[in-house]
Order: structure tokens, then sequence, then C-alpha cells
């Protein structure tokens, strides 16, 4: 077997040992992983980690799914994001599955009020990218405010997604929420004028039936005999 030979296979060995574990990481030591993609295999994962600083306020890569998952009627990529710490809402983390046909795109967003468990996407691309706000992107870059992991695999989803979106976490209803607690509200306080009328009513009909009333009364009015 000639050098070259060899020299292919230990390349092909490298980029499948790349394909099936790679790791991306989103900070101002390795600008040269911003702007770039990947192919993401059926069994292979692909890691970002955010450390907070990026190039110049912004980094994203794109992971384009391989047509790999057999007998798959609906597959999907996502993204399962753990160790978030956004900071005080100087970047955010946008998601985004990419379509090319007459779907649209979706997107989810991670940053400091909306916390992300879990993305999928149906789409064969998906886009994760990091928006740093000005100000904090013009700092010095020993300054640090936020850092996420994201790990992107491909799965099998049993059902086509009506908006091929699915995300674990549901942000809390404020105007249900609300509006639940103001009909608790009105229901308690006629709770309480209730049981204030009953007391009301039940005073004034003892107080105008007490018999020791009426013996106070006539006792006032009697004459005492004459001695």
């Amino acid at each position: 077997m000639q050098t070259s030979d060899l020299l292919g296979i230990l390349i092909s060995l490298l980029t499948i040992k790349h394909i099936h574990s790679s790791t991306y990481k989103f900070d101002n030591d390795t600008p040269q992983q911003c702007g770039g993609s990947t192919h993401l295999a059926k069994n292979a994962k692909v890691t970002i980690q955010g450390l907070g600083k990026v190039p110049n306020g912004y980094c994203g890569l794109v992971v384009y799914a391989m047509q790999d998952m057999g007998d798959c009627k609906y597959p999907a990529i996502c993204a399962t994001v753990s160790g978030a710490d956004m900071g005080a809402c100087r970047a955010k983390v946008t998601f985004t599955g990419k379509y090319f046909t007459q779907k649209s795109d979706h997107s989810k967003d991670l940053d400091c009020n909306t916390p992300m468990r879990k993305f999928c996407t149906q789409g064969s691309v998906l886009r994760v990218e990091v928006i740093e706000e000005m100000s904090y992107a013009k700092m010095a870059p020993p300054q640090s405010d936020y850092t996420f992991n994201a790990t992107i695999s491909r799965v099998c989803m049993t059902t086509q997604e009506t908006d091929d979106i699915v995300d674990e976490y549901r942000a809390p209803d404020l105007s249900r929420g609300w509006h639940m607690n103001y009909v608790l509200g009105v229901i308690t306080g006629c709770c309480i004028a209730s049981i204030f009328l009953v007391l009301l009513c039940v005073t004034k009909i003892y107080t105008r039936n007490n018999p020791y009333n009426h013996i106070g009364a006539s006792s006032e009015t009697t004459t005492p005999p004459k001695s």
C-alpha cells in the first residue's frame, strides 16, 4: 500500500471522527470558528460552547442535516441547551430552522428573559448565532457576561409538527394569570361582603327580638308606688 493511500485513509478516519463529535467555541480566542458550517450525520453530535465574548459582537454556525436517517419519515435537528447563564441581557442566542420549501423559517431566542431547554426543527438546516449588544461588544475581551452550551443532534420524530418547532419551555400566560387574579379577587370580595351582610342581618334581628331590651324599657316607664 502506497503512502498516499495510507494518508487518504488517515484523513478519512479523522474526518469521520470530526463529524461524529465536534465542538465549536464561540469566543474571541477562536474567531475562525465563527461564520462556518458543518454537516451533521445520523449519529453525530455538534456541541457549541458560548463563553461570553465573540469577535465584533457576532458569531454563527450553520449545521446541515445529512440525508441519512433511513426509514425515518419525520427527521429533525434538535438543539439541547444546558448551563445557560445569559447574565445582564447583553446578548441573544438565536436558533433558526431553515426551509427551502414554501414553509417559513422558524426561530427561537435564548436570552436573559427567555430561558430555553430544547429547540427542534424539521428543516434541513439549523443556524445558531450569537448577537451581542453594541456597547458590550466594544468592551475589552476579559469582560464576560454570558455562557451557554448547546448540543445538536439528529432525531426521528413520530409525527409532523404543525409549526415544525418543539420547545419544552412554555412562557407563562401573564394576561390569563391577571384575568384569573381579577376574577378571584371579585369572588373573594363578594364572599366577604355577603358574610358582612349576614352578620349585620343577624345582629339586627337579634337586637330587635332581645327580650331583655323590652324588660329594661318597661321598667323605665313603670311609676313606682306611693308610700
